[in-house]
């Protein structure tokens, strides 16, 4: 004997709850797709049982203990009523009719349950009986003049702003990140063997592709500012967040006690606020920085403009890079170089290889910094992994996936005079100056 799992109907005034008798298994469907759609479709043959006759718009089909609103429910033969074709959808979609009409005024960073409480419990109009949960996220973003939304639209916000997933229970909405709710099956489909049908349907409606493409002198870059000297300034309890990436500062790598100086060569603006680069891959929110204590260096505000002229140009004899401890500064290229060390606590960092003492920093094991150039002091090479902060060779190495190896360049004294020239517009008249220049120089 076949044991079917139950459907029930209920009317939406909580008065009858019937099992429906009258389904058509052979059409009956369950469709689930995440974040979009959650409903119930089959044809009810009329059976004359008081679950068909209450079949009807706005009343519920409760199946494995949750509860599906009716939103279509159409008589196929005119005039008779023979049967039905039923479409219900799960009520964690009527959060629709829930509707903020007030605004968070102003540009703020919020995140996915700063949303949610504002649209549903902070809402005058009430919740219609909804609860809700954010689990394992507090990243926050940017957003200005929140609010007019629905429960639905909010839901959606915090979907597609934050990569979050729902998971409902009834009317107890849990939204939970995409990479938690993902999950390996190691399963497959087999023809014959595990499925007798299988098919496969490409809809290219709704394909578009549109880009808008930027030349280079367009694209958002990071300025050189010199190098500058600030100081953190913060009254945070763990000092000053360094992010990784200030698009998106969510991750931070370390924190910088207050008080504490710090070289910058760069800064950034992401989102409307400006960052210094502090190390490799190290970014700190310039809120947290002043330049006016001793010792300070205010940043530089490079503009580079079209020149044209002559000039002289000239190398010394040391490197293109000067150093103020001892040993020439080399460049190594665009080395990548990743932490190998059974150091406790990491790879110490010093700010001068000449004294051991002067540590300031240490990397973790396994992690990976780029790096512009190397000094040898005492026949022990160092790496230069931030702005004077520098590593002993004997802790990083390049066989790892990604790296680059450090390039040996040679520096060559050249002293010389050269002149720089825009195009000319005219061919003869170019010919012209370049016989003059050859008769004057002879």
């Amino acid at each position: 004997m076949i044991n079917f799992k139950k459907y029930r109907v209920q009317d939406r005034e909580g008065k009858y709850d019937e099992t429906l008798t009258c389904i058509d298994r052979e059409s009956l469907s369950n469709s689930e797709e995440m974040n979009k759609t959650n409903q119930i479709d089959f044809t009810a043959i009329n059976d004359n049982s008081i679950g068909y006759q209450l079949l009807q718009n706005e009343n519920y089909i409760v199946f494995d203990g949750q509860r599906y609103r009716i939103k279509q429910a159409e008589k196929d033969d005119e005039g008779y009523d023979f049967k039905r074709t039923v479409s219900a959808t799960h009520v964690w979609f009527d959060c629709q009719y829930v509707y903020q009409y007030d605004k968070i005024k102003g540009t703020k960073k919020l995140s996915a349950n700063d949303l949610m409480s504002f649209v549903f419990d902070q809402n005058e109009l009430g919740n219609h009986g909804f609860t809700w949960k954010v689990s394992g996220t507090t990243d926050k973003l940017t957003f200005t003049d929140y609010g007019e939304k629905s429960g639905l639209e909010c839901v959606n916000d915090c979907i597609e702003k934050f990569n979050l997933v729902v998971v409902a229970d009834n009317k107890n909405i849990t939204l939970i990140p995409m990479n938690d709710w993902q999950h390996k099956v190691n399963k497959s489909f087999r023809y014959i063997n595990n499925t007798p049908t299988f098919t496969a349907n490409i809809d290219t409606t709704e394909i578009q592709n549109i880009a808008r493409v930027y030349g280079k002198a367009n694209a958002p870059v990071t300025s050189p500012i010199g190098t500058a000297i600030g100081t953190i300034n913060t009254m945070e309890t763990n000092g000053a967040p360094v992010v990784d990436d200030p698009n998106k500062p969510i991750h931070t790598v370390q924190n910088l006690p207050n008080g504490t100086k710090w070289v910058m060569d760069s800064k950034v603006v992401a989102n409307g606020e400006t960052w210094y680069r502090v190390c490799t891959n190290g970014w700190v929110n310039e809120k947290y920085i002043v330049f006016d204590k001793n010792g300070d260096v205010q940043p530089e505000n490079h503009i580079i403009t079209e020149v044209t002229g002559q000039g002289t140009i000239k190398t010394s004899t040391d490197s293109l890079k000067e150093d103020t401890s001892g040993g020439k500064i080399l460049p190594v290229g665009n080395a990548v170089g990743t932490v190998n060390t059974m150091v406790s606590g990491g790879a110490p960092v010093l700010s001068d290889p000449l004294k051991s003492n002067s540590i300031v920093n240490h990397l973790n094991n396994g992690s990976t910094w780029a790096i512009d150039y190397k000094k040898v002091v005492n026949d022990t090479t160092y790496y230069e992994v931030a702005a004077n902060q520098w590593v002993d060779s004997q802790y990083i190495n390049f066989d790892k996936d990604g790296s680059v190896k450090p390039e040996d360049h040679t520096i060559t004294p050249v002293s010389g005079q050269g002149t720089v020239k825009a195009p000319e517009a005219d061919k003869s008249s170019d010919t012209d100056s370049n016989k003059d220049g050859d008769s004057s120089d002879e």
